[in-house]
């Protein structure tokens, strides 16, 4: 087509380019190596500012969001729940990590093993360094999405009296010494090594010794103050739930079928139209835009 001809100068006009090397190289060679690929693209008006990139703080309580899919031979539906603990700081970051090692593999054995529901089974952390920390538990299953987030929310309520009454001060040490330890575990290769580098790249932060950080962080965390997260943050969290119901299953409700089943049970039920409309007025929190090429903002591994 010839509307496309050129469109690669087109976009590659105005940009802003990062690069990471890595391996035994000096300064110059790196500089040299940069430049040999960098001056082909013909960058014309290179980007003061990057584009816009952040995470909206959800508003309280539980949000659904129930969607049909698209493809009509799947059988399956999923539910993804998102609690947004708390805003990041690297204590908080450790508070969901310990978390995630903890409580992973049980919501595993208990929805997957145990409940059968479905073959993807998931809990785990995540910590956005802009913006907030929590948990994501995710739930592929051919059974329907409204019965699959009522055991994700029972199994929610279990897992919160278990981190502030049940677990004791031997398993807790025994968890977070097996999560440091993991944290410590050397990369296996210049792959993977570059991959941890290149993370602090993509996310603009440029700490490459932010590991080392965190897992000092999680050493002087105790039981308590993970009890007193759970109690203050994690059972009082913003939440979202997303449903993709299945098109093909007879078992499968319609998004309309969910939100009167499990609707009842959320704060709020968002159609496509009341997602764009938060959009424009939610509270955001946006990744480092700035594009600062100065001396003083060159970070070395």
């Amino acid at each position: 087509c010839t509307s496309l001809g050129g469109i690669n100068q087109r976009l590659l006009q105005r940009c802003h380019v990062e690069c990471l090397l890595q391996g035994n190289l000096t300064a110059e060679e790196a500089r040299t190596l940069i430049h040999s690929f960098v001056q082909p693209l013909k960058v014309q008006d290179p980007l003061r500012r990057l584009p816009p990139a952040g995470t909206a703080a959800l508003l309280p309580g539980w949000t659904l969001m129930a969607r049909q899919g698209t493809n009509p031979d799947e059988r399956n539906g999923a539910v993804v729940v998102t609690l947004q603990a708390a805003e990041y700081s690297l204590e908080s970051h450790g508070l969901v990590a310990l978390a995630g090692q903890i409580l992973g593999q049980r919501f595993f054995d208990e929805l997957r093993t145990k409940q059968q529901l479905g073959y993807i089974v998931s809990a785990s952390p995540f910590a956005e360094r802009h913006s907030f920390v929590g948990m994501r538990f995710i739930v592929q299953s051919e059974k329907p999405p409204a019965e699959v987030a009522e055991r994700v929310k029972a199994w929610l309520q279990w897992a919160w009296a278990h981190l502030e009454e049940d677990l004791q001060q031997e398993d807790f040490e025994r968890y977070r010494t097996g999560l440091t330890a993991r944290l410590r575990e050397r990369p296996k290769s210049l792959g993977e090594e570059f991959n941890q580098n290149w993370a602090e790249v993509a996310n603009r932060n440029f700490s490459f010794g932010f590991r080392e950080a965190l897992v000092e962080c999680i050493e002087r965390t105790s039981l308590a103050e993970l009890q007193r997260f759970s109690m203050t943050r994690f059972r009082v969290a913003p939440t979202l739930c997303i449903m993709v119901c299945a098109p093909s299953s007879e078992k499968a409700m319609g998004a309309s079928d969910v939100a009167v089943n499990f609707g009842a049970a959320c704060n709020r039920h968002w159609s496509h139209e009341e997602v764009e409309a938060f959009r424009g007025v939610a509270d955001w929190r946006f990744r480092r835009a700035e594009v600062d090429c100065s001396p003083a903002a060159t970070s070395r591994l």
